[in-house]
């Protein structure tokens, strides 16, 4: 009986291109009408070297200082000479309320 599972996972795992871990090759068995533990399924794939692959998941947001900051392509002038002047031009205060 115990050789019949590890025969039925073995083939499961192949069938899956070797990407399915003990928790779907269990569902699978299940489906097909054994009557199996996760636990047991599990066992008799560390027994059998037989690793499901890990799922990649895409990181967050990209982390402040990791990345250099984007070039300025409007070449625009940030730099002002006095308080309120820029590009040779002097902006008046509001007036107050």
């Amino acid at each position: 009986m115990r050789r019949g599972k590890a025969d039925a996972i073995r083939q499961i795992f192949d069938e899956s291109g070797g990407t399915y871990g003990s928790p779907k090759v269990w569902i699978t068995l299940v489906r097909q009408g054994w009557r199996v533990s996760v636990n047991t399924v599990a066992k008799l794939m560390a027994e059998l070297v037989l690793a499901g692959r890990k799922i990649r998941r895409r990181r967050g947001l990209p982390r402040p200082g990791k990345r250099p900051a984007f070039a300025d392509f409007a070449r625009r002038d940030f730099s002002a000479t006095a308080v309120e002047e820029r590009d040779g031009a002097t902006l008046e205060p509001s007036q107050p309320y």
